[in-house]
């Protein structure tokens, strides 16, 4: 097993000594900490951390304020911010600071541990295509998917599409709605002749009527994203659909 040094930080110290406990079971290295200021200390007198655990919601200094200021002193670290709070805003900016994933307490332990493991041999299983038109709109997306550990692919056209799916085992398809408007259904049936119950997750623009979102969905579409994408929602969606398939 790699030698991986876990940080919890929680101002519970009931759930953090499970967690701890629980990690220490599976073979982990893992220090604690109750506050911000404590996991900073710990870190600047030279306690090794590959992943935090980071609680959003701590008295004095918040886990987005308390991870800004880890990422100065180990930017290589990989952190997973907890919260059970509605903390809409600190969880956003904790995304786009660049944390990993959020996760909602009470969180299923087997989906942590499954997470933290994939983190440790830093292979990530889930392969993803984006199918759309617009170069820029596609670069920022796997950019955004990537800086998470995901593995993923591009497509600018059906054509390019249909060569790669059959020449990959991707786990969840983006595809632009404009790309699939003509005829989804005809689209689908052809993604799942080649890659059977495969995910396929339509990207609207702001513009596209409810309707027409509903009827394509209806067509086969796991789910809809409205572009801008919305990095939260995006990982959010992306860990139900992670979680049923380890389920």
């Amino acid at each position: 097993m790699i030698e991986t040094n876990i940080m919890v930080v929680d101002d519970n110290v009931g759930l953090t000594t499970i967690v701890a406990l629980i990690l220490k079971k599976e073979g982990f290295t893992v220090v604690t900490a109750h506050n911000g200021l404590d996991a900073i200390t710990q870190v600047e007198e030279g306690v090794k951390v590959d992943i935090v655990l980071m609680d959003i919601k701590m008295p004095e200094l918040n886990g987005v304020e308390t991870f800004k200021r880890l990422k100065k002193i180990i930017p290589k670290a990989t952190v997973i911010m907890m919260t059970a709070y509605m903390v809409e805003e600190l969880v956003q900016e904790a995304l786009e600071e660049g944390a990993h994933s959020v996760i909602y307490k009470p969180f299923d332990l087997d989906y942590l541990l499954s997470l933290i493991a994939k983190i440790r041999e830093n292979i990530v299983s889930e392969l993803i295509l984006i199918v759309d038109e617009s170069l820029p709109f596609i670069e920022n997306f796997m950019e955004t998917l990537s800086q998470r550990g995901y593995k993923v692919h591009m497509a600018l056209s059906c054509s390019d599409a249909w060569e790669r799916i059959s020449a990959n085992e991707y786990d969840i398809i983006f595809i632009s709605i404009t790309i699939v408007q003509a005829d989804s259904h005809k689209t689908f049936k052809k993604i799942n002749e080649i890659r059977p119950n495969i995910p396929i997750i339509v990207l609207s623009t702001d513009d596209a009527a409810p309707k027409e979102i509903e009827k394509i969905i209806l067509q086969g579409g796991h789910a809809c994203l409205r572009k801008p994408i919305d990095t939260k929602q995006l990982l959010t969606l992306l860990e139900r659909i992670l979680t049923a398939k380890i389920e």
